[in-house]
C-alpha cells in the first residue's frame, strides 16, 4: 500500500479491507529513517485471489482524504 495517511491506524486498515480475507495481525507500516511513518504499508491476504480482488476493488480508494495505491 502506498499513500497511507501518516497517522493511519491498524483499525483503519482492517476496516478498509473488511470485505476481504486477510491474515490477522499481518498489517505492517513502513517507518522512515527519521522514525516516522513513511506512508507505505503491507498486509497479507489468505490467498492470491483475495489479494487480486482487493487490488481490483480498492486501488485508488480513500482512507480519510488520501487515496491508496495497491500493487
Amino acid at each position: 500500500m502506498k499513500g497511507l495517511p501518516y497517522r493511519c491506524s491498524y483499525g483503519e486498515i482492517k476496516d478498509f479491507f473488511k470485505a476481504f480475507e486477510y491474515l490477522q495481525d499481518s498489517v505492517e507500516f513502513g517507518i522512515g529513517a527519521d522514525g516516522r511513518s513513511s506512508g507505505v504499508g503491507m498486509i497479507l491476504f489468505a490467498n492470491e485471489q483475495e489479494a487480486e480482488m482487493a487490488v481490483k476493488d480498492l486501488n485508488r480508494e480513500y482512507i480519510g482524504q488520501r487515496f491508496i495505491i495497491l500493487e
